[in-house]
């Protein structure tokens, strides 16, 4: 039933928080030449500071699509109640 039209919600969310924790990711790296990722990637035995950048937006966009699909499939869920009352069609 949610087959068809759930992939468009996590991608979405997926993109928005996967780019936000990378591009906050770079804001914190950065100005202090990166000293923090590089020992965070020599403790994970990862070649460099790139590829914890590449990790936590990863992660962070799991989270982001994990939530903004568990968001639309709660409001397919629940909206024939929200608007059977008032006459309101639904997309769906």
């Amino acid at each position: 039933m949610f087959i068809k039209t759930s992939g468009k919600p996590f991608w979405i969310g997926f993109a928005g928080a996967g780019l936000a924790w990378l591009a906050l990711a770079l804001l914190k790296t950065l100005p202090n030449d990166n000293i923090l990722a590089t020992r965070v990637a020599a403790l994970f035995h990862l070649p460099g500071w790139i590829y914890i950048l590449a990790l936590t937006a990863l992660l962070g966009g799991i989270v982001g699509g994990l939530s903004s699909l568990s968001g639309s499939l709660l409001r397919k869920a629940i909206s024939p109640w929200l608007f059977q009352k008032e006459g309101v069609k639904t997309d769906s």
